[in-house]
């Protein structure tokens, strides 16, 4: 999140003001507004090269040779919004599988 943005986020309770520079999972309707900005800057790509189900994203090609190109689609995208990932939930080279 842009710092300029961190206010935006702001909510207040008895205790305080808190601000928040990432999107906390555990308030109300975070996932279902996490879930929107998903389908809305990966428009494109959900149903071609890529399946997003909330914060769980596959990359998939039917062909070896197109899969670093999907990669690199999907992490310029993610550069472009400045969407950070966590590298420890990463899989890389699963033949195939349930998602």
């Amino acid at each position: 999140m842009a710092e300029e943005d961190e206010d935006k986020t702001s909510f207040f309770t008895r205790e305080g003001v808190y601000c928040y520079r990432k999107m906390p999972f555990s308030l109300k309707n975070t996932r279902a507004t996490y879930q929107r900005l998903v389908d809305k800057v990966f428009n494109n790509q959900i149903g071609r090269n890529l399946k997003a189900y909330v914060d769980d994203m596959v990359i998939k090609s039917t062909l070896e040779e197109d899969m670093l190109e999907d990669i690199k689609e999907t992490f310029q995208r993610f550069r472009s919004i400045n969407m950070k990932l966590n590298p420890k939930k990463f899989s890389f080279g699963v033949k195939e599988g349930p998602f």
